[in-house]
């Protein structure tokens, strides 16, 4: 039983060893320009979107756009669209009408 999983270990290390010896080789075959280029081509392709906030044509980098879902056409547009939405709700302890963000689970005003 011992030289079975002897033989094994063996196998696999000559499986290993070509494995490394082929990903050597076919690594070589491929220059760094020709590597790096499709990533080069990324950063500076532009596509055209819409600012999120005013629904204004806008190019941005390719690159970019994966990375951030909401893009922006200035930074005047990018505060207002991350403002929370206020709402206007009546006070269940006094009647009373009072603003807030919307997504708060406030019932009552401050007075």
């Amino acid at each position: 039983m011992g030289e079975n999983i002897e033989t094994i270990k063996i196998e696999m290390q000559t499986m290993q060893s070509r494995m490394v010896a082929k990903i050597n080789e076919t690594s070589k075959e491929l220059s760094k320009s020709e590597v790096q280029q499709p990533i080069l081509e990324q950063r500076t392709t532009k596509i055209k979107t819409n600012c999120h906030f005013c629904r204004k044509e806008i190019e941005v980098k390719q690159d970019k756009s994966r990375k951030s879902k909401h893009r922006y056409c200035s930074q005047k547009c990018q505060i207002n669209g991350r403002k929370i939405p206020k709402e206007k709700r009546i006070c269940k302890r006094c009647g009373n009408e009072f603003e807030v963000e919307r997504y708060r689970k406030v019932k009552f005003c401050s007075k």
